[in-house]
């Protein structure tokens, strides 16, 4: 299980007083904790290194799992607050307790959802469970919610990497190239890793904000042992980028044309 980082969850005063602001959080907890959820970024994001917001390791990975609180009555986005710990300590929350909730209310505001390639392009999301699909040989499915929005937060919904792989009867590949989704693909035979990871990069290393980089890294769900790693390691990691940098120094793509090909079938 990924490990927690810390927050500051102590009261000065006495006793009665301390009664006094648990019943007071608890209340105020009960009041946000249906607008909580999940936002998944990497670990050196400066909301971590800052020390002042409760997270989570995703286990096998390098990201992190952080918490916001929805506003109003719109859908979640990029501009809801943070939970920080000042809020911690206003909640008398526990790390696990707010990571299960936050979950759960995530799960439930942002049900998941899959498409093929095409599919996104028309923003064909409309109510296809990705417990339902069986992954066919040579395809890539994107793995998003209806609204498209902070998709990658599904690598933590319980058994739904289970059920693909399972209907799928293979291990799975995840390429984390968005914020808002991910491309998967069935792990096959003569299947190149490297040219998956390379589209990755060129994908990553060719947006404008840097904030929308998630990893780097290509990722694998075992259904046998029921758990995600990282396929590719950081000795290839940077081969590639600096592959890449010299390629687009000479006004070339990361990849060969065919390799491109192969992948966009």
């Amino acid at each position: 299980m990924g490990g927690f980082g810390k927050t500051e969850n102590e009261y000065p005063g006495n006793d009665d007083v301390i009664s006094r602001k648990i019943e007071e959080a608890a209340l105020a907890f009960e009041g946000v904790r249906d607008r909580l959820w999940v936002q998944l970024v990497e670990k050196e994001n400066g909301l971590i290194q800052s020390g002042k917001y409760p997270y989570k390791e995703v286990e096998g990975t390098d990201l992190v799992a952080v918490y916001q609180v929805r506003e109003g009555g719109r859908k979640p986005g990029r501009s809801d607050p943070f939970v920080d710990n000042t809020m911690m300590r206003k909640w008398r929350a526990d790390p696990y307790c707010l990571d299960w909730i936050a979950l759960k209310s995530t799960m439930h505001q942002m049900p998941a959802r899959i498409t093929t390639l095409n599919g996104l392009f028309r923003q064909d999301t409309r109510a296809v469970n990705p417990e339902e699909v069986c992954c066919k040989s040579g395809v890539t499915y994107i793995l998003t919610n209806a609204e498209i929005r902070y998709a990658t937060a599904m690598l933590r919904y319980p058994g739904l990497l289970q059920a693909l792989a399972e209907n799928s009867g293979s291990d799975l590949y995840i390429l984390p190239f968005s914020p808002h989704a991910m491309a998967l693909r069935k792990v096959e035979e003569g299947m190149q890793l490297r040219w998956l990871q390379c589209l990755l990069v060129e994908i990553n290393m060719t947006k404008e904000a840097s904030d929308k980089i998630l990893s780097n890294h290509v990722y694998r769900y075992d259904r046998k042992e029921q758990c995600l790693s990282c396929a590719t390691t950081e000795e290839e990691t940077r081969e590639i980028l600096k592959r890449f940098l010299v390629a687009r120094g000479h006004g070339q793509s990361t990849m060969p044309e065919d390799d491109k090909e192969w992948l966009e079938r």
